[in-house]
């Protein structure tokens, strides 16, 4: 239902400039457009076989931000992906070594608890800003 207009969207913003994200961290991407209950599965999949990929999903997904819509659906998913990491110390480190490897400079996931010494872009690859696609993921209902 929600497939045609992610696909507009990015048409769009690739015709303002903007290039399709290599790793496909787009809101045309299924696995990043889902209801909360799917993507309460797939993040609780991405915790339960921690490969390199999933650490990195993992690592995305909480510098995710609500750019539209019911802010509390993305606060649900991530409220429940930190029950999980709450209780397992090792699996925090695993994660923590994928966001260092995502987010160089520091101004994802750990700035948000540490705060940020400044706001300004960040180019990725001379491309775009880092927060432009992941920005963008989305679910679509509470169910």
């Amino acid at each position: 239902m929600m497939q045609p207009y992610a696909e507009r969207f990015s048409g769009i913003l690739a015709e303002f400039g903007y290039p399709p994200c290599l790793g496909k961290i787009m809101v045309n991407n299924p696995s990043w457009c889902q209801s909360v209950s799917e993507f309460k599965q797939t993040v609780g999949s991405w915790y339960k076989n921690p490969t390199p990929d999933h650490m990195m999903n993992l690592a995305i997904f909480m510098d995710a931000k609500s750019v539209s819509g019911d802010e509390a659906l993305l606060k649900e998913v991530r409220t429940h992906l930190s029950g999980y990491l709450d209780s397992d110390v090792g699996m925090l480190m695993s994660f923590a070594r994928a966001v260092n490897q995502f987010d160089e400079d520091g101004r994802g996931f750990f700035a948000q608890i540490l705060g940020h010494k400044s706001t300004k872009w960040i180019l990725k690859n001379g491309n775009i800003p880092c927060g432009a696609w992941h920005s963008c993921i989305g679910t679509q209902s509470k169910n």
